[in-house]
């Protein structure tokens, strides 16, 4: 082989060579430049999750306290309600009383009036008798006297 010949191969076997190594250094900066995005996507991702995750504990906190006041207002209620309950009782008692009272009432009312009837009456017989009383007091007092 000449000289020039060698010469271009082995021009040409450094010119692979150059490009091979170039091309290495391409994928290699490419695969460090890839990592380095994935990374701080990853990074960007991590924070916005802890951010979320703390949005999330605020709004728990809010809404347990809220819960807890909600809670608060049903025992109070509960306790209301029982207390009306109580009263509601209480006052059906009263009506029932009330009821037996009234039937008391009615009853006497009722015998009130029949006694009455026979007071009438009575007065009515009395009201005779006495009138008969004062004639016979009358002939009485005109009958000679002996």
């Amino acid at each position: 082989m000449s000289n020039q010949s060698r010469n271009n191969t082995i021009k040409n076997v450094l010119i692979v060579i150059l490009m091979i190594i170039i091309w290495g250094i391409i994928v290699y900066l490419s695969i460090d430049l890839g990592k380095k995005y994935i990374n701080n996507a990853v990074n960007s991702i991590e924070v916005r999750a802890q951010q979320n995750q703390m949005k999330l504990i605020e709004k728990n906190k809010d809404l347990n306290q809220k819960i807890d006041s909600l809670n608060e207002e049903i025992k109070g209620l509960k306790e209301i309600i029982y207390n009306l309950n109580s009263d509601i009782d209480s006052f059906s008692s009263e009506v029932k009383n009330l009821e037996g009272s009234i039937n008391t009432i009615n009853d006497a009312v009722g015998n009130s009036s029949s006694v009455q009837l026979e007071l009438g009456k009575k007065i009515n017989i009395l009201d005779k008798r006495l009138s008969e009383m004062r004639k016979s007091l009358k002939m009485l007092l005109e009958a000679p006297r002996e």
